[in-house]
């Protein structure tokens, strides 16, 4: 989406307003933001992965315990459907970027 935004924006630049110019960038800055969040995101999702596999089933539940203690997941305690689903939304409108 990205890289397709900067083609469009190349072609049309010189049309432009200095107001629309301002948005694009604007455009532009939340979509670089984007997509350190979902890097972001894909890199704690490989920890949480790699924390769980070395758990213990104890420690599995003290932890989906505490989490639930904490009401941050009404759902199963690791929350890696939610994460999985949000990353591959991302990476479809972000692919690119």
């Amino acid at each position: 989406m990205n890289k397709k935004l900067k083609e469009h924006f190349e072609t049309i630049q010189m049309e432009l307003s200095p107001k629309h110019l301002i948005a694009l960038s604007e455009i532009e800055i939340a979509l670089n933001f984007s997509k350190n969040v979902l890097d972001e995101l894909e890199i704690s999702h490989a920890i949480i992965h790699n924390c769980l596999k070395n758990m213990t089933p104890e420690q599995r539940l003290a932890t989906a315990i505490d989490n639930h203690i904490d009401d941050l997941s009404a759902q199963w305690a690791f929350r890696e459907i939610d994460r999985v689903e949000i990353i591959t939304n991302g990476q479809k409108i972000l692919g690119d970027a």
